[in-house]
C-alpha cells in the first residue's frame, strides 16, 4: 500500500500499525494451530477409514483464512517500513531547513 503524503503517515500512526502487527501475529499463530489440529484429524479419519471429506473442507478453509492473515501481516510489515520511512525523510528535510535558516 502506497502512502501519499506525509499527511497520510501522520494520519496512520505508527502505534496503531503495531497493534496491528501484534494482532495479526496472534491470528496467524492461532491459524496455524488450527490448521495442525484439523491435519490430525483428517489423518484420524482416513486411519480408520472415516470419510474425512467434511474434515478436508475446513482444513482447506482454515488454510486459506492463513493464508489470509500472512498477507494481512505482510501488509502491516511493509506499511510499517514506508510510514518508518517517510518520518526518517521529514526528520532530514527538517534538520536541513533548519541549518538553511541559520545561515540566512
Amino acid at each position: 500500500m502506497k502512502l501519499k503524503s506525509s499527511t497520510d503517515c501522520c494520519m496512520i500512526t505508527l502505534a496503531s500499525i503495531e497493534r496491528g502487527l501484534l494482532l495479526a501475529d496472534c491470528q496467524v499463530e492461532a491459524t496455524e494451530r488450527h490448521v495442525a489440529s484439523q491435519r490430525e484429524i483428517v489423518g484420524a479419519l482416513e486411519e480408520v477409514g472415516g470419510d474425512p471429506r467434511v474434515a478436508r473442507n475446513l482444513l482447506n478453509t482454515f488454510e486459506d483464512l492463513q493464508a489470509f492473515h500472512i498477507k494481512n501481516r505482510d501488509r502491516l510489515w511493509e506499511m510499517k517500513t514506508e510510514v518508518e520511512t517517510m518520518a526518517l525523510q521529514r526528520l532530514l528535510i527538517n534538520q536541513r531547513l533548519g541549518r538553511l535558516g541559520r545561515y540566512r
